[in-house]
């Protein structure tokens, strides 16, 4: 056994000392006290795999994670994203403190270097059947490890939620949620007014998504003004709020298609019962829909057992 074989059989070495009995590790182990450089290296990669099982041993499973991923699971809409962002959210953080072993690379080399050489005792006769299995295992069982950690980082990446640039969409909840900070915010309606007509005459002098197509039960309703919303990239959309005589003002979010990734909303004329969800970030009950030329956002503050509430307005 010379040291690369003998570094490759003890990377696989389990912490709490169990493979000592096997011949290979033994024999390993034997090599690592003769040789300081190879002893050395056993000290530092033993040093490193307890500090990553320490890392892991520390990631936390959030404990609403089950009922998050069941939520999900139950939701008719497969396009439900605050569903889908949340559980995201949960998943960022559960694999964000993963970190891969320093020498990952090197040792994924040697891995493939020693399953494509079959190693050759200086008897000159082949390293016996379970030896090379056991040397397969102990290849395969890297390989996946570095599977995971990629798929971890994949994960990481893609799950992170981003700003979108001046030239990327925009998600709807994206835009909601926007409009949602405004509201929490101190501000003033940039047209005060009562008329709708009069109100769609300022958002078409000033360039702003003007709403086409609006539900009978929010036609009905009382205006109190309009409002500019203000999106990364120098984009616009308008906001119209109306307000009943009990209970939440109703805010609908105006923006143009253009700007919109969601493209599969259903026309005002197909919303029903499944497409009104309740946003857990902001606490509000949204219903989406869609016409030619631009999409709707509709919400208003309430808690989650009413979210039905928002199809009686169509």
């Amino acid at each position: 056994m010379d040291k690369q074989q003998a570094q490759f059989i003890l990377q696989s070495f389990r912490p709490n000392g169990s493979d000592i009995i096997d011949a290979d590790f033994a024999s390993a182990l034997r090599l690592a006290a003769e040789n300081p450089e190879l002893g050395e290296w056993l000290a530092r990669e033993r040093a490193e795999d307890a500090a990553f099982a320490s890392a892991l041993s520390d990631v936390e499973i959030p404990a609403e994670l089950r009922d998050h991923i069941i939520d999900v699971m139950k939701k008719d809409q497969p396009e439900d994203v605050e569903g889908n962002d949340a559980l995201d959210e949960l998943f960022v953080a559960a694999v964000a403190g993963i970190q891969p072993p320093k020498g990952l690379r090197d040792e994924l080399l040697t891995a493939m270097l020693v399953q494509q050489e079959r190693v050759v005792p200086p008897s000159g006769r082949h390293v016996e059947r379970s030896k090379e299995k056991k040397l397969r295992k102990q290849s395969s069982s890297l390989v996946a490890m570095a599977a995971a950690l990629l798929v971890g980082a994949f994960l990481a990446y893609k799950l992170t939620p981003l700003a979108p640039s001046s030239g990327e969409l925009f998600k709807s909840h994206e835009v909601q949620h926007h409009a949602e900070n405004l509201l929490n915010a101190s501000f003033e309606y940039d047209v005060k007014e009562g008329d709708p007509k009069r109100i769609r005459a300022w958002l078409t002098d000033q360039q702003l998504p003007t709403p086409n197509t609006l539900p009978a039960g929010i036609q009905k309703l009382s205006c109190n003004g309009c409002k500019e919303i203000k999106l990364p990239g120098a984009k616009s959309a308008s906001m119209v709020c109306f307000s009943e005589q009990t209970g939440p003002n109703l805010y609908l979010i105006i923006v143009s298609n253009t700007n919109i990734r969601d493209k599969r909303l259903p026309a005002i004329s197909e919303v029903s019962m499944k497409d009104c969800y309740h946003c857990k970030v902001t606490k509000c009950d949204v219903a989406r829909w869609r016409d030619a030329q631009n999409t709707y956002i509709l919400f208003k503050k309430s808690g989650s057992e009413h979210k039905g509430e928002l199809i009686s307005y169509f």
